[in-house]
């Protein structure tokens, strides 16, 4: 204030060989000093200087109109004083000329002042739950099983496409003929004739008649000495 205004303010100590501010030595004087207050460096310089602080007190001042001392211990409190005061001869002990003073506590109260975040983590997770739940009528268990859901269709996927490369691979390593090899003789008959043909092993079989044939005799196998016989008899 004294280096760009030229004068001090009056709420703040004087230095030695400085005015405080007046409208008649210093008219411009209020614009300059709310120059001063808005700068930035002049914030800085407050708050690196006049930081808060770790420990205050606070001492309230009470003054009280009544008389002292009483009547009754003027004159104790006389010679009390006199006494301490004896080598001080030029001192009259009167009742204008003194004064008591007390100090005390008025309140044994302790009142600490902190700061805390409004809202933390677990506010916030509590009041996320709180809005899903009344919202949406979620709760935990239902974020559980949505987890378990989404795990079990992402390892289905992973399990189909397993099975799906295990079938290229045993597709790729299948023989290219159903057919059995040919054996040695079949090789050199289809060698030597052209005309030769593999029997195809998946050829229809003929069946096999379900019942039985009539019981004829015949059909029945006899030897030809019993024929003979049995025609000589009959003649």
């Amino acid at each position: 204030m004294v280096k760009y205004c030229k004068c001090a303010y009056y709420l703040f100590p004087l230095l030695n060989g400085a005015h405080y501010c007046n409208n008649q030595e210093d008219p411009d004087w209020v614009p300059c000093y709310y120059n001063i207050w808005d700068t930035v460096s002049h914030r800085e310089q407050c708050i690196n200087m006049c930081q808060q602080p770790c420990n205050d007190s606070n001492y309230k001042m009470t003054i009280s109109m009544a008389d002292w001392p009483s009547a009754a211990a003027e004159d104790w409190i006389f010679h009390v004083l006199s006494y301490e005061k004896d080598t001080s001869l030029d001192i009259t002990v009167n009742r204008d000329g003194i004064m008591r003073l007390n100090i005390y506590f008025e309140e044994f109260n302790y009142r600490s002042i902190s700061e805390s975040p409004t809202t933390n983590v677990v506010w916030l997770l509590s009041n996320l739950g709180g809005q899903f739940g009344f919202w949406m009528g979620g709760s935990v268990l239902c974020i559980i099983e949505f987890g378990e859901i989404i795990i079990d269709c992402i390892w289905i996927t992973i399990l189909k496409i397993l099975a799906w490369i295990r079938d290229r691979r045993q597709k790729k390593r299948r023989p290219q003929y159903n057919d059995p090899p040919p054996t040695v003789a079949e090789l050199v008959e289809a060698y030597s004739n052209s005309g030769f043909q593999h029997e195809d092993s998946n050829q229809v079989s003929t069946p096999i008649p379900g019942t039985p044939p009539p019981n004829y005799d015949s059909l029945r196998l006899k030897q030809i000495d019993a024929i003979d016989v049995i025609s000589s008899d009959d003649e």
